[in-house]
């Protein structure tokens, strides 16, 4: 019986660890409400550091440890990535369109996969760069 209870459990973990890290909420892009619609930006942005950052689908990239608007209007965030994401490094300098950005409650999610950041990402220093 406890062998058969330790590799249900076994069996499970593995399960786990191979599906995507999906945020606790179902937080998805929504077209209709992006950071480029917004007319109070810093007001927004204040409230957002500390909250998860997610893709399109929903999988959780990380944590925004910082987020700003640069001097050429595109979001600038900077991600403490979670772990087995296919990028290499524990954080994230992300830069792009507000038009691919939806700040919700708790939670920011952009337009765009996994890999699609993955193949925009630039020269690797102590963090991930991507421009996207």
């Amino acid at each position: 019986m406890t062998l058969r209870k330790s590799a249900l459990i076994a069996s499970t973990a593995l399960t786990l660890a191979a599906t995507p890290l999906l945020a606790n909420t179902g937080y998805t892009f929504d077209a209709s409400n992006t950071l480029a619609g917004e007319t109070d930006t810093v007001a927004v942005i204040g409230a957002i550091t500390g909250d998860q950052i997610v893709t399109r689908e929903g999988e959780l990239l990380g944590t925004i440890e910082e987020f700003k608007v640069t001097d050429q209007g595109r979001a600038h965030v900077k991600v403490d990535l979670e772990a087995d994401l296919l990028f290499q490094g524990d954080t994230m300098d992300l830069t792009i369109d507000p038009a691919n950005v939806t700040v919700l409650d708790g939670a920011v999610a952009l337009n765009a996969s996994q890999e699609e950041l993955y193949a925009a990402r630039g020269a690797v220093g102590g963090a991930v760069k991507v421009d996207f």
